[in-house]
Formats: structure tokens, C-alpha cells, sequence
């Protein structure tokens, strides 16, 4: 991999870590529908939020070993991301 290519990737992941700590700050400062405002203390939700700014791109099996959690916990902590914005 080049060194035009490997700034590319730089760049595209720097952009992705950004929209999700603005998405982050998004569901902690209250701009979210009320349902989604305040996920459960301790539940998969909330442990997802936590660990989205370091690791933006998540699917249910890496869920799974980030959170520690069931596959349809995770899978379920996943589906509500999308209703967030």
C-alpha cells in the first residue's frame, strides 16, 4: 500500500471516528428522541456507546466479544443505533 493510499484510509477512519464521538455527544446531551435518550444502566446499549469511539465499525460477532454479551443482545443493542440518528 502506498503512501497516498495508507493517508486515504487515515483520513476515512479520522472521518468515522469523528461522526461517531458527534453521535456519542448527540445521545449524552439530550438531542435524541426521549426513548433513546437514557439507555438502561449496564445494559448492551449503553456498554455499545462506550465502546463506539474506539471501535467505530462493529458487527454482531465482534459485539459479542467487545460487550461480553449474548449475539441477540448485541444484535438488539445494534438495531437501535440506526433509530438514533
Amino acid at each position: 500500500m502506498g503512501s497516498l493510499e495508507c493517508a486515504a484510509q487515515e483520513q476515512t477512519l479520522a472521518a468515522e471516528r469523528d461522526e461517531v464521538m458527534r453521535w456519542e455527544r448527540r445521545w449524552t446531551s439530550g438531542e435524541l428522541p426521549r426513548a433513546l435518550r437514557h439507555p438502561r444502566r449496564h445494559s448492551s446499549v449503553e456498554a455499545l456507546i462506550v465502546a463506539l469511539p474506539a471501535h467505530p465499525i462493529v458487527t454482531v460477532a465482534t459485539g459479542q466479544k467487545l460487550l461480553g454479551r449474548s449475539k441477540r443482545a448485541v444484535n438488539r443493542a445494534i438495531a437501535v443505533l440506526p433509530e438514533s440518528g
